[in-house]
């Protein structure tokens, strides 16, 4: 699938919550335990939702310690 343009997204970022337990995925999946890496299609719920985002948004993924792509920051709170 082709990145969307960057129609409406001047001036935009995106930080995405990437903590919590998860709980009710778990109705879903009981060893789920990262929503983020759940499966979606062919590739999981984070990867899906940063392949929509158009190239040159900044994006944040704040929560535990995971592969995101290069140019994406990853932050974690503090107390976690």
């Amino acid at each position: 699938m082709p990145r969307p343009g960057p129609e409406g997204w001047e001036g935009c970022a995106l930080v995405v919550p990437a903590g919590g337990a998860g709980r009710r995925m778990r109705a879903v999946d009981p060893a789920l335990t990262d929503k983020l890496a759940a499966p979606l299609g062919t590739s999981t719920v984070l990867g899906e939702l940063l392949a929509r985002v158009p190239a040159g948004v900044a994006v944040a993924v704040v929560g535990p310690v995971r592969a995101v792509p290069p140019g994406v920051l990853l932050a974690r709170e503090e107390p976690a």
